[in-house]
C-alpha cells in the first residue's frame, strides 16, 4: 500500500515538473537579462496613443512630447523629468508604441501606479505599461496561456496579478 502511494506521488511530481518553465542557468545570459531589466527601469511604454501625420520629424517629436506632458500633468508630474520620448517600431496604419524615458525609476513607478487614472482620462483608448525585456514578455504570454487553459478547464475567478514584478495567476478576492 505504501509503495503504491509513493509511486503515485512520484508520478504526480513528474507530471507537475513538465509544467515548470525551463530556467536557463547560463550565468552570462542571466547577467545580460538583469542588465537589460535594469536599463529599462526608468522607462514607461504607452500603447495606442495617436501619432502625428506630419512629414516633419521635429513636429512629430513635439507632438509626442506634448502628449506625454498631458499624461504626466494628470498625475501631477512636471515635464522636466522627461529625458526622451521615442516611437518604437515601423510606421504603419496603427499608432506605434511610445517609449518614455524618465529621469528615475521612482517617477516611472508613480506613472505605472497611476495608469488606471491615465487610461480613464483617455477613455481607455490607450494603455500604459512597463518597458519589458523579450524574456519578460515571453513569460507573460506563457502565464496568460496558462490562465486561458485553466479557464477552459472551468476554473473561475482567476486573474493575473504582478507580485514583485512577476506575473502570477491568482484567485480574485
Amino acid at each position: 500500500m505504501l509503495k503504491e502511494s509513493n509511486e503515485s506521488e512520484i508520478e504526480t511530481l513528474k507530471n507537475s515538473m513538465k509544467n515548470v518553465p525551463e530556467i536557463n542557468s547560463d550565468p552570462e545570459e542571466l547577467i545580460a537579462e538583469i542588465n537589460k531589466r535594469n536599463s529599462k527601469v526608468n522607462n514607461v511604454m504607452v500603447y495606442k496613443l495617436s501619432e502625428s501625420n506630419s512629414q516633419s520629424l521635429n513636429k512629430r517629436i513635439l507632438h509626442d512630447k506634448a502628449e506625454v506632458v498631458k499624461i504626466l500633468d494628470m498625475i501631477d508630474i512636471k515635464e522636466d523629468v522627461i529625458q526622451k520620448v521615442i516611437r518604437v517600431g515601423k510606421k504603419g496604419t496603427k499608432p506605434r508604441p511610445m517609449k518614455i524615458v524618465l529621469s528615475n525609476s521612482g517617477i516611472a513607478r508613480t506613472v505605472l501606479r497611476n495608469k488606471s487614472r491615465i487610461m480613464e482620462s483617455y477613455g481607455r483608448d490607450i494603455s500604459v505599461g512597463p518597458d519589458q525585456t523579450v524574456m519578460q514578455r515571453t513569460h507573460l504570454k506563457r502565464v496568460l496561456g496558462k490562465l486561458e487553459q485553466r479557464e477552459k478547464d472551468d476554473e473561475t475567478d482567476l486573474h493575473v496579478k504582478f507580485v514583485r514584478g512577476i506575473p502570477t495567476i491568482m484567485k480574485k478576492n
